[in-house]
């Protein structure tokens, strides 16, 4: 299984609309994407998991 890692910062966070494109975007793989702030994590797949990040 092949991992990758990647850093983003933002200091204005990720608000609805990039949000729902990043959502969409991560929906076109067959992959397990987990999106990390602080000590909460969220599944990239699932909209309301990244808004309450």
């Amino acid at each position: 299984m092949a991992e990758r890692k990647a850093v983003v910062r933002d200091e204005v966070g990720l608000h609805a609309r990039p949000a729902s494109l990043f959502v969409k975007k991560a929906k076109e793989f067959d992959s397990n994407i987990r999106v990390r702030h602080k000590d909460s994590e969220a599944n990239a797949k699932s909209i309301l998991e990244i808004l309450k990040l």
